[in-house]
């Protein structure tokens, strides 16, 4: 009977812990300069937790429309700034395969309410067909911006 109690007071314990730690993580909400979503997301320790952004470049024959979310282990990150690279694979309608090779930067600028991010973004996808070439869309250089929420 005492050991349930314990067990139970400890598991009580760990969750209140736990939820204390959540709410000391930073969101901050903004937006790109194509007018579109951008959201960074950092943890308790200070460093970048995930990084959002919504996009969309030119092809030769049309666009492509995106949300390319970074989340941990990042290539660099400190309390003020990030960077991260990656590469994704998705696919459209028609059968057309998309290899998206994406990068963030960003870098932390005030403190406390005044706390905000801002940086860049590129994009290039590579769209292919049946195994074959059709397609390089390009995204050269989006800046964000984002402010604390909350």
């Amino acid at each position: 009977m005492v050991r349930r109690a314990v067990t139970a007071l400890l598991t009580a314990s760990a969750l209140l812990a736990f939820d204390t730690a959540a709410a000391q993580a930073k969101v901050f909400r903004g937006e790109t300069g194509q007018g579109r979503r951008a959201s960074v997301v950092v943890g308790t320790d200070g460093l970048l937790r995930a990084a959002r952004v919504n996009w969309r470049a030119r092809c030769r024959d049309g666009r492509v429309f995106e949300k390319t979310l970074f989340s941990r282990p990042h290539d660099s990150s400190t309390p003020d700034a990030f960077f991260d690279t990656g590469t994704y694979r998705g696919r459209s309608k028609g059968g057309y395969r998309l290899r998206f090779t994406t990068s963030i930067r960003g870098e932390r600028r005030g403190s406390g309410a005044n706390e905000r991010w801002r940086g860049t973004f590129r994009a290039k996808v590579l769209v292919t067909r049946r195994g074959r070439y059709v397609d390089t869309c390009r995204l050269r250089t989006l800046r964000w911006r984002a402010r604390l929420v909350g």
